[in-house]
């Protein structure tokens, strides 16, 4: 009972504080610059929110996924040994192939096969690419966005 109460009320005291600060910052620069940002940007940003929203949702099911099955430590060791071979694989340029070949090391030093740690880093290099041309395509849009503007007269 009291567990629960506990992650019920921490959580609705961080829900509160993010409104808190939202409101702040909406404040600060106000209603109409943070009006104008929302509608330049589009319907751009509810597809990124929806999208981070099932990012975490998947995140939160796999956590509890490695929790339940005792993978814990396991997990953990692999992501911190990924973490290894990408700030090695940091004086390859763009880190193409040293992620993936680590990927199928630390696949075979934990008894996995190494299409598996191959399939992780494509999986993980995918993710990147896509989020990277998510990031590129809001600041194009930005970008024109001003440019039409500037163009038009309107804007500084």
């Amino acid at each position: 009972m009291f567990p629960s109460l506990t992650r019920v009320c921490l959580r609705l005291s961080a829900a509160l504080l993010d409104l808190g600060v939202l409101g702040y910052l909406v404040f600060r620069t106000g209603p109409g610059v943070v009006w104008k940002q929302l509608q330049s940007v589009g319907w751009g940003l509810a597809v990124i929110i929806i999208l981070g929203g099932f990012s975490q949702l998947i995140r939160t099911c796999a956590w509890r996924q490695a929790l339940m099955c005792d993978a814990l430590v396991g997990a953990v060791a692999l992501e911190g040994l990924t973490k290894v071979i990408n700030l090695v694989g940091a004086l390859n340029p763009g880190n193409l192939g040293t992620y993936e070949g680590g990927n199928m090391l630390i696949a075979n030093i934990f008894g996995l096969t190494s299409t598996a740690g191959l399939t992780l880093a494509l999986c993980r290099r995918a993710r990147t690419l896509f989020w990277v041309g998510i990031g590129a395509m809001c600041l194009i849009l930005i970008n024109r966005t001003k440019w039409a503007k500037q163009n038009t007269g309107e804007g500084p």
